[in-house]
């Protein structure tokens, strides 16, 4: 994916755009060991998380079924 967006976010603003469902560290921890979570750069020694590859990443992980519409409660 080529990033067109100018909008970095630092992992602090990543972990409250997640409303703090992952920690700091854990995203740390995707980054250096285990390949995991949304693509980033390092700029000046500075990790930052391209907003078009954060929202790349939540729609990738979406869940469910978006071909059904949901079902009405059975009276």
């Amino acid at each position: 994916m080529t990033t067109r967006s100018s909008e970095y976010l630092t992992p602090d603003e990543v972990v409250a755009r997640w409303r703090g469902l992952i920690s700091k560290s854990t995203l740390d921890n995707w980054r250096s060991s285990q390949n995991r979570g949304p693509r980033f750069v390092k700029i000046g020694g500075r990790v930052l998380y391209p907003l078009d590859e954060v929202v790349a990443y939540e729609l990738r992980n979406l869940r469910g079924l978006p071909n059904n519409p949901p079902t009405q409660p059975r009276a």
